[in-house]
């Protein structure tokens, strides 16, 4: 009988750690800007935001970037346009006019997701300590996969975003 109550209470414990999602608002994405940027609804107002996580490349870093955002696109059109959003607490400097978050479909991380196929370097300086692990993986795996813009054909030779 302890060792029910034992694993009951650590059960407890460990369902009790884990960060709600309470933090995400229902969204409708309207398109994407970029391979890591997209436009979307948000209490009634049209926002950018930035994906946090996901540094995709510019659209003149032919064809990676242009391919970026056209997987970005495809997926916000899988999904009928509903995601929800978990937005940075803390928005870098020079921000602008954007905001800065996570954005999930059911429960997968899309910018994961991005890193993962090959769409963009991992970037892990914003991201929230309890994702940077999945970024990490997610690069790793696409590296070890050759997808994207880790192709062993046709890789991108200068970072994402760079001229």
């Amino acid at each position: 009988m302890k060792i029910i109550v034992v694993w009951v209470a650590l059960l407890w414990l460990l369902v009790a750690c884990q960060s709600p999602d309470s933090t995400r608002q229902m969204v409708m994405v309207d398109r994407a800007l970029s391979g890591s940027t997209v436009e979307l609804t948000l209490a009634g107002q049209v926002q950018k935001v930035r994906l946090v996580g996901v540094s995709a490349p510019n659209f003149n870093q032919k064809p990676w970037g242009p391919a970026a955002k056209d997987r970005l696109e495809a997926i916000i059109q899988e999904s009928d346009r509903k995601f929800s959003l978990e937005l940075e607490p803390t928005e870098p400097k020079g921000s602008g006019n954007y905001r800065y978050g996570y954005l999930w479909r059911n429960n997968i991380l899309v910018n994961e997701q991005l890193v993962r196929e090959g769409q963009g370097l991992a970037t892990t300086q914003y991201v929230l300590p309890k994702y940077e692990r999945q970024f990490v993986r997610a690069q790793a795996y696409a590296r070890l996969m050759a997808v994207g813009i880790w192709s062993h054909d046709a890789p991108l030779r200068s970072n994402p975003g760079g001229k």
